[in-house]
Parts: C-alpha cells; structure tokens; sequence
C-alpha cells in the first residue's frame, strides 16, 4: 500500500485498525501525529535557511520556524551569534553597553528572534533552522516527512487513533514504535549529515 497522500495515510489507518467507522476522525489522529512530528523531529529533512535582517532587537522568525540550527552575520569574516535563553539574553541586554553588532540569540515565544548586547550596526543573518513540514489538509497532500518517513505518520496517526479508543495495549504499541522511529531518523540523518564521503580504495597500480 502506497502511503505518499494524506488520502492513501488515511486508507492505511484504517485499514491497520481493521475500523471503517472512524473517518471522521482521521484528520484529528494525523492531525495528532503531525503535531508531535515538529514537536519532536529534528533531522536534517526539515532544515531550512532564511535571510533575516538584524536591525533592531527583535526579528521575526521565518515562517514554519521550529528551532535555530545555526545563526551568523553575512559579514567580514562571518560573526556566528551563540543560542541562549531569552532570560540569559534579557540579562545581558541590562548589564552590557550598546555595541555594534549582538553576539547572541534567543528564540522568545517561539516566533521571535532577540538579540544580544544591544547594537548599533544593521546586518543580514543567516539562519539554518528546522521547519515545520507542510500541514495535510486535501487529500493529494503531502509533505517531506511523509514523503521520506511515512510509517511516522502512521504509527502517530494509529497511537493517537488507540489513545481515542481507549486500547492502551496498542496505543503503547504504535506509540513505541512511533517514538523509536523519530529517535533513529534523529540519530541516523544527524549521522549521515556528519559523515564524510566514502573514498574508494585506489586499484593497484593506479597513480593517487
């Protein structure tokens, strides 16, 4: 069974529940697993990179932010800003004179860059950061999770669909399952992202 629609992810919930009388439901069980997805996926799939202009001591987040990967100012040499809590930010903001350019960031209310010390001097960030996969709404939808890792979806959509049903034996089923594919698409992809590339051993004879 193909699982690359929010239609064919559907079919296959119920179809793995052996229930026909749960469609009206369906789009609050996936709804369930996508949430849980940004809540707790943070592999290289969902990075993204957006310019963002540091001028002030706030900035929008980009659209569909998750979390900062990585921040510096296009500039000569680049100057990469450090992540920090924004009480720690607020901190320093207090107990530092106004410079030219901030040296730290914090993320406040999940949709807002602050920046640290205060500064006087305008610059184009650079940010990588996770992004939120597309929402599933019509059913030719998809999006690069579901795309890439579709048994996520489903065994999120089928913990959430046993979580309503009140069947905690098969809701701690699918939602081990569930939990240990997002913590191996964590390690493996981070991994992988990591890795070198392969080298080929030289033939014998051959100049390198």
């Amino acid at each position: 069974m193909s699982l690359s629609t929010l239609g064919e992810l559907k079919a296959a919930l119920a179809g793995w529940a052996t229930r026909s009388d749960l469609d009206a439901r369906m789009d609050d069980f996936i709804g369930w697993a996508h949430q849980e997805i940004c809540r707790r996926l943070r592999a290289p799939v969902l990075q993204a990179r957006a310019d963002v202009a540091v001028a002030a001591e706030t900035a929008p987040a980009p659209a569909g932010f998750l979390a900062a990967r990585r921040f510096y100012l296009d500039m000569t040499p680049r100057r990469v800003l450090r992540q920090t809590d924004a009480a720690s930010l607020a901190d320093l903001n207090a107990n530092l004179c106004l410079g030219d350019y901030p040296s730290q960031f914090a993320v406040e209310g999940g949709d807002t860059l602050v920046f640290a010390p205060l500064f006087g001097g305008q610059a184009t960030g650079k940010l990588l950061f996770y992004q939120a996969p597309a929402a599933l709404a019509a059913d030719d939808d998809s999006n690069v999770v579901l795309a890439k890792y579709p048994f996520l979806y489903l065994w999120g959509g089928l913990e959430a669909l046993y979580r309503y049903l009140e069947d905690d034996a098969n809701c701690d089923r699918y939602g081990g399952l569930f939990g240990a594919l997002i913590d191996s698409v964590n390690a493996c992809e981070t991994a992988d992202a990591l890795r070198g590339p392969l080298v080929a051993p030289a033939a014998s004879g051959a100049v390198v």
